[in-house]
């Protein structure tokens, strides 16, 4: 089972999130949110993003505590279930489950409102 350092973690403003980015014992760096599943990898958003593997992560966090990334994060019976930034959040809503909550927002606390 691969160990996982922590490189950085970042707070939001309101407190409930809180973005850990990490490396394995393989030297792979991932970002993902604390009590989430959803996890990207450094190396994915390089080639995303044609750029470096730092200047890549320096991107996404920066995009996300901007305000320039969209967060969903959902409740299932009332349970946190996961946490994941999404391009396409009208169909992130239209794939919403029975017990299922779904919040969209952004990094300060802020909900996102479809223009």
């Amino acid at each position: 089972m691969q160990t996982m350092i922590e490189l950085e973690r970042h707070r939001s403003q309101d407190g409930s999130l809180q973005l850990i980015v990490s490396k394995d014992d393989d030297g792979d760096v991932s970002l993902g949110f604390a009590n989430g599943r959803w996890h990207t990898h450094a190396d994915v958003l390089a080639a995303t993003y044609r750029c470096s593997v730092q200047t890549a992560i320096r991107r996404f966090v920066s995009d996300l505590v901007e305000n320039r990334a969209i967060i969903a994060v959902s409740w299932i019976d009332g349970k946190l279930d996961d946490i994941w930034i999404t391009d396409d959040p009208g169909a992130e809503l239209s794939r919403v489950t029975s017990g299922e909550e779904l919040k969209l927002r952004y990094w300060d606390g802020s909900a996102w409102r479809a223009s």
